[in-house]
């Protein structure tokens, strides 16, 4: 079987009888008569046996077409056999144990890194910053100074399958209150529903109590009531020309083996209808596209479902920035600090409890909500972030951003896959033209947090020691290299016509 440097790309030779690792067969993947996961046809597989590497392959249905245009403009050539283990890029919607064991670090990127489902389900997120919160009362909250506190950008989440949580959200209900469940491992809208009257909530709560002990549920929890969070539903939300939004932003993990991460804005995502807080109509309260096609005037509004980020700017200097006192260009400035900061401390509350190698990437969708007090709130965040184009917005977005982030991430593996440490590759990425103005920051968080060492990478300095140790005790000064940059710079991450990589 043949394998590829990372670095050239130029074919390299290795032994033909080794047999795969975790491949559990004597006969290395891709071989002829293997047909197990093998999703060529009509001679597919022989033709793409015979070209020249190195590969890519993809998984799933979303952006299929960006990925592929990428990496077609590299040279690179894509596999139809999910088992061959000679890629160099595998782009999946959701990961398995399999892929992670048959991952050569290294040599291959993989765009899901294992475990990420702390951040990117809604147990594990809410969990991961519940337990981050304990870890800070705990210590003190001097030491944590620069941290938020959960309730100033979380909202109150219960978990079901939890009975403590279960009995302490049927405490915090009252009359009046909408609180929003949503299963723990759903997207796109599905299995949602709102709670707002004792009799809603008293129902629901028989209804868990009834399947905690049923054997049914145990083995299949999955479809089980309580796999499912209970939120509390963010009142007097921001309005859009009346109607409700929230904001999509991506936050790119490049490399694990240095952590080397960046933030990038997207887009604003609106309801069709004006907010009527007592609806009982889905498409009034979820602003994702899925559920906003099902809504009967989505065909003549959907061009205006969707706003860039400069549109939001513009809306909120003209209509709210004299009448609440906001600073202009709020959106990129007070807006996007507190975007990144909440990004920050839901990064370091989970990394050590994410898998890392070198080659591992994720490029993850924070779902963010704004209220009417300009207060800012994290959703969820999505592991598989949407990237399908469907109006003008999007098609401005989310090609950009798909091909700037996999060039980071290119570059910085190449880089790794060389040798270069990690205070010289960020020197280099320093030297690099990002084009990120001023409003854009790109941040590479250090890779020495230990298990209560803290840094806030967005302290507005350039460097900052990192002084708190197991003890809190003063440890080693940490060099960390911030990418501030010109204010006349156009270019951004996710925005350009071309990433200045050389």
């Amino acid at each position: 079987m043949k394998s590829y440097d990372i670095v050239t790309g130029l074919e390299r030779a290795r032994p033909s009888s080794t047999q795969s690792e975790g491949s559990g067969h004597g006969k290395p993947p891709g071989s002829a008569n293997q047909k197990i996961g093998d999703k060529s046809i009509n001679g597919k597989k022989q033709e793409e046996n015979e070209k020249q590497g190195p590969f890519y392959y993809i998984g799933g249905t979303n952006g299929i077409a960006l990925i592929s245009s990428f990496c077609e403009s590299k040279g690179w050539k894509r596999m139809f056999s999910n088992i061959r283990d000679d890629y160099l890029l595998k782009w999946i919607d959701a990961s398995t144990p399999s892929i992670h064991q048959t991952f050569h670090g290294g040599k291959q990127m993989l765009n899901q890194i294992p475990n990420n489902k702390v951040l990117t389900t809604k147990f594990g997120l809410c969990s991961s910053l519940k337990d981050n919160e304990r870890i800070m009362n705990k210590y003190g909250r001097i030491m944590f100074s620069k941290f938020m506190e959960l309730e100033e950008f979380y909202p109150e989440t219960y978990r079901m399958d939890l009975k403590s949580e279960r009995y302490a959200f049927c405490r915090a209900f009252q009359e009046g209150q909408t609180w929003i469940s949503k299963p723990a491992e759903s997207s796109q809208g599905r299995g949602i529903f709102l709670l707002r009257t004792l009799e809603d909530m008293m129902a629901f709560c028989e209804k868990l109590e009834s399947v905690a002990e049923n054997p049914y549920f145990r083995m299949r929890f999955y479809k089980s009531p309580l796999n499912r969070i209970v939120q509390r539903y963010v009142a007097q939300p921001l309005l859009l020309e009346g109607r409700k939004f929230d904001v999509r932003s991506y936050f790119l993990i490049a490399c694990t083996s240095p952590y080397v991460t960046f933030f990038c804005h997207g887009y604003a995502k609106l309801t069709c209808n004006e907010y009527n807080p007592n609806s009982d109509d889905l498409t009034d309260h979820l602003t994702n596209q899925f559920i906003q096609k099902k809504n009967p005037l989505y065909s003549e509004m959907k061009e205006d479902t969707v706003w860039s980020m400069e549109h939001l700017n513009d809306y909120i200097n003209e209509k709210y920035m004299e009448a609440k006192h906001l600073p202009r260009d709020w959106v990129f400035t007070v807006f996007t600090k507190r975007v990144q900061q909440i990004m920050t401390q839901c990064f370091i509350a989970t990394k050590a409890r994410l898998g890392r190698q070198l080659g591992y990437f994720d490029l993850l969708g924070f779902d963010i909500m704004i209220d009417q007090n300009f207060k800012v709130w994290l959703l969820e965040i999505n592991a598989n972030p949407s990237l399908l184009i469907n109006c003008e917005v999007l098609k401005s977005v989310i090609p950009k951003v798909i091909n700037e982030a996999l060039d980071l991430v290119f570059e910085i593996f190449k880089k790794s896959g060389r040798g270069t440490n990690s205070h010289c590759m960020r020197k280099q990425l320093h030297a690099k033209d990002f084009g990120m103005s001023r409003e854009r920051i790109c941040t590479i968080v250090p890779d020495i947090f230990a298990k209560l060492r803290l840094h806030n990478c967005l302290s507005g300095k350039k460097h900052l020691p990192l002084t708190v140790g197991e003890n809190g005790a003063a440890e080693e000064q940490v060099d960390v290299q911030f990418l501030n940059l010109e204010q006349n710079q156009t270019l951004h991450w996710g925005q350009t016509e071309k990433t200045r990589w050389t």
